[in-house]
């Protein structure tokens, strides 16, 4: 009921404390649901995490197919401090009362080739062990190799950093482009059409190998005939697996449009007993969206 209702609402941001408290839960009293219960349905979705992905992803192997590869898309959410007590509301509180600062986590929604969220994983600080555990995961649990995903922005997605500095299977936007992007950008829009193939819908893309990186160039028809700034209808994606450029490109959108979903998990509030219970219901959300 809870992932229900967190799908059709697509434009809640309010932490789990605050919009689970509003959900009409069958039998309960009032037709509320107080927090307490709500903390322990969120430890109950956690506890069975396990069993519930590897439970989803059979099911969703099923009606799509299995593919060696598995995406985990790389997300960073705030973590908000506790609301204050009437007495603490001074705007200098948090001086007097120690109030916690915000903070970030990262996390990962691990989905399917279709692109369809089955999981997720929590990471600290800059997650190398967490990024290694995961892969191991991965292959054992789902016999294929995991592939992270993501807008490459250095100074808020540190997890990415590391899956790009240690060189783990990764298919990245270059949010900032070099210069050296920018020019091997204009380059090949100034070739024009020829040489881009369609992956979907009109989405054109081309290889364009840069040294040791590979790239892929993404534009629409309407940008290789658009006069003016040339990198405004682009987009740069970096990889370094061995993948076709097809399947890569797709793969990119189609979690593109998860992470426009994933993002509106922009919130949590410390004091929750357990993160993993709210993830658990936005990802099942997710799924059903």
């Amino acid at each position: 009921f809870l992932a229900v209702s967190r799908a059709l609402n697509p434009g809640e941001t309010r932490s789990f404390a605050q919009w689970g408290q509003e959900f009409y839960w069958p039998g309960a009293a009032e037709g509320g649901v107080q927090f307490p219960r709500l903390e322990v349905v969120g430890d109950g979705l956690a506890a069975a995490g396990g069993e519930l992905e590897k439970a989803l992803y059979r099911q969703i192997g099923c009606v799509f197919g299995r593919g060696s590869t598995l995406y985990c898309l790389v997300a960073v959410a705030e973590v908000m401090p506790a609301a204050r007590a009437v007495n603490a509301s001074h705007p200098y509180a948090r001086y007097f009362f120690a109030e916690a600062a915000q903070e970030e986590i990262c996390w990962g929604v691990l989905a399917g080739g279709a692109g369809l969220p089955f999981g997720y994983r929590l990471f600290t600080g800059t997650g190398e062990a967490g990024l290694r555990q995961l892969c191991r995961e991965v292959g054992e649990l789902y016999g294929g190799q995991c592939l992270f995903v993501g807008d490459r922005q250095p100074a808020t997605n540190l997890l990415l950093e590391t899956v790009v500095a240690h060189d783990y299977p990764y298919l990245v936007r270059c949010r900032a482009l070099s210069e050296r992007e920018k020019q091997l950008c204009r380059e090949e829009i100034a070739r024009g059409r020829a040489g881009f193939a369609e992956a979907a819908g009109g989405l054109l893309f081309r290889e364009v190998p840069d040294g040791g990186a590979r790239y892929l160039l993404c534009c629409t028809p309407a940008t290789l005939e658009e006069k003016g700034d040339p990198l405004a209808g682009v987009t740069l994606l970096r990889t370094n697996s061995a993948l076709g450029g097809r399947e890569l490109v797709l793969a990119y959108w189609e979690l593109a449009g998860l992470a426009g979903r994933a993002a509106r998990i922009s919130r949590f509030t410390s004091g929750e007993q357990n993160l993993g219970g709210e993830l658990a219901v936005v990802v099942l959300g997710a799924l059903l969206e």
